[in-house]
Formats: structure tokens, C-alpha cells, sequence
């Protein structure tokens, strides 16, 4: 099953399915709230490939705005990309790039209206008088006096990549500039640790993920019961679920392709295509195999250098090195050896 999206509201339902604490649902609804939680959260800790899954997404009601700048608060871990995008009409993705706070701030100075008075209503063009020192909630930012849809989407999507920049401030805010438009999407990917869990948030989760939360919770659960002998049962099924899906991603993903030389694949290939036939060789016994066909040697020679040819070039014969090194056969149909 490959690892799939689901809303954490949804995924608390299906685990609290199969877990259903008898007689406790209704006391324990804030506790096993917690402990679905507490169990993803473990699952990042422990194991790497979990953490870099995360992702988040923020409308215009989520966030504010200040010199055309908008203003969330950001997750805890390492902001891996940052895009904006129209969902439904527009496949396309806006991207940011990440600069530094100093550099984001020199931004937002530029945007600075001088010649504005902060008591009065801003101005229309929120480019070029963006404001005036207001923090206005990204909704109301939305509405006259300031820019229409048109000219808010028509202005971001004629920035070039590099024009368009986001910073992570020491409290984990985010700034993206300039602000994306009305109606737009931002999607936040990043890598870390969440111990946070609202409804809406997205749970990267597979069938075995499924299975280490059942089983985490119902040791919680069983604590809670004081039923001791089921909460060493499901800690150990929780263990080996840890086992089970630790290296599973990256090992999907590595993009190292390994060859693989051992003796087991030569047997595989032969009994899977009866043509594909590998030799073995045994310099004790002085002998090829071929398939489950054994062939006497009579001719075997060891030395430095391999013979010009053996003593009858139309019959098998095997060179071995001195000092060790590869093993030559002398192939009969082209009077060499291989």
C-alpha cells in the first residue's frame, strides 16, 4: 500500500474504529485524541524518513499581511519549499525563495510607504504604498480598498522566480513576499517532528503506519485500564511495527541501484531460463559445473601467467593464478581464455 494523505480528523476516526475501548469511548475521547497524536509524534522521532512527509496548507483567512508581505506561523523543522497555487484553474506552481531574515526586512523597507499618514485608510496599490505600518488579516486584505482579484493575480504571476522570496524568522514566522493573491493556495513542505495535531492537518500514513498507531494506543489504553500483561503485548507489537516500516521508504527510494553477484542470483537465473547457465569452479577437485552437469577436468594448470593454450585446445580447461586472482576457462569455441 504506498503512503497516502489523509486529514488527521479522519485517521483519529479509522484508528478509533479499531481500537474502541469498551466502556471508556466516551471518558477517554480527549486522552485517545492525544495518544493518536503522541503516536505519529513517536513515529517521527524514531523513525528518519517519516519526518520529511510533512505538509501544510494556509488561505488568506490564515494569515496577515504587512507591506505585502504575508505572515503565518510555521512549523517547527527545516522549511523545505514554499509555493503558491490557484486550485482548480491553474496547475502551475508559484515557488519562493528561501533568503535571510535580513534580506526579507531590506524588502519589506522598500515597500514602505513615506509620504502616508498611518492614521489614514491605505492606499489602493498595495505595490507601490503598501499599508502604511497596518497588519490587516489576509481576508480583509481581500476587500476595497485594496487590490481586485485581476489585479492581484495578474501582477504575482508576472514575477520572475527570484522576485519572489520567504524567510523563516527566530519564532518560527513566516514572511512571503509578496503576498500571494486572493483565492491562491500556499503549500508548506517541510521536515521535522509534529507534536501538534489539529483536524485539518494531513497525516502521511500507510497501512502499517495504521497498524503502529492501533497498537500504540491500545498499550496507552490498556495502562489506563491497569491491564498490565495486554500493554507488554501491544508494546511489543508496536515494536515490531517500529522494525517493520523503519527502513521501508528509504530503502523504495534510494536511488543507488546495487548489483547484486552473489551465488544466489546465478541460481535463480538458471532455474528461471534454463539457457542462462553460469560456471562454478572448484580448483580442490578440479572440476566445472554447469548447470547439474559435473565435467572432469584433466587439464588444470596453476602459475603466474596463464599457458599459451592447454595441451589439447579442444578439450575444457581451467588456469588458476598463483598469487590469487581471477579464474580463467578455456573456451573451445573461440581458442581463448575467458
Amino acid at each position: 500500500m504506498p503512503i497516502e494523505y489523509q486529514s488527521f480528523l479522519a485517521f483519529h476516526e479509522i484508528v478509533k474504529g479499531e481500537v474502541a475501548p469498551a466502556g471508556l469511548a466516551e471518558r477517554l475521547v480527549p486522552y485517545f485524541r492525544d495518544q493518536v497524536g503522541n503516536a505519529l509524534a513517536d513515529i517521527q522521532t524514531l523513525i528518519p524518513w517519516t519526518r520529511e512527509m510533512n505538509v501544510d496548507f494556509h488561505l488568506k483567512s490564515g494569515v496577515n499581511e504587512f507591506c505585502a508581505t504575508s505572515i503565518f506561523q510555521g512549523p517547527v523543522g527545516k522549511v523545505t519549499q514554499l509555493f503558491a497555487y490557484k486550485a482548480g484553474s491553474d496547475c502551475k506552481k508559484y515557488y519562493y525563495k528561501r533568503v535571510s531574515t535580513a534580506e526579507m526586512e531590506c524588502w519589506i523597507e522598500r515597500q514602505r510607504c513615506a509620504l502616508c499618514d498611518a492614521g489614514n485608510p491605505p492606499s489602493s496599490n498595495i505595490y507601490e504604498s503598501p499599508y502604511c505600518n497596518y497588519l490587516i488579516g489576509g481576508a480583509e486584505a481581500c476587500e476595497t480598498p485594496y487590490l481586485t482579484d485581476e489585479e492581484d493575480d495578474c501582477r504575482f504571476k508576472s514575477l520572475d522566480d527570484d522576485d519572489r522570496i520567504f524567510a523563516v524568522g527566530p519564532d518560527y514566522k513566516i514572511y512571503a513576499a509578496p503576498r500571494f493573491p486572493c483565492c491562491y493556495i500556499l503549500a508548506l513542505q517541510w521536515q521535522g517532528v509534529r507534536r501538534k495535531w489539529l483536524d485539518s492537518y494531513y497525516v502521511p500514513v500507510d497501512q502499517q503506519i495504521r497498524e503502529a498507531v492501533v497498537n500504540y494506543v491500545e498499550a496507552k489504553v490498556a495502562k489506563k485500564q491497569r491491564d498490565f500483561t495486554a500493554k507488554r503485548e501491544y508494546e511489543d507489537d508496536y515494536t515490531v511495527n517500529l522494525r517493520t516500516i523503519k527502513y521501508r521508504y528509504g530503502d523504495e527510494q534510494n536511488p543507488e541501484a546495487k548489483r547484486d553477484c552473489s551465488t544466489a542470483i546465478e541460481q535463480l537465473m538458471s532455474a528461471v531460463i534454463p539457457a542462462y547457465e553460469t560456471p562454478f569452479y572448484g580448483p580442490a577437485s578440479g572440476c566445472i559445473v554447469t548447470g547439474d552437469t559435473e565435467v572432469d577436468l584433466q587439464q588444470v594448470y596453476s602459475s603466474d601467467t596463464p599457458p599459451t593454450q592447454p595441451d589439447d585446445p579442444q578439450q575444457a580447461a581451467l588456469w588458476y593464478p598463483l598469487l590469487g586472482g581471477t579464474v580463467l576457462q578455456w573456451s573451445i569455441s573461440t581458442q581463448s581464455w575467458v
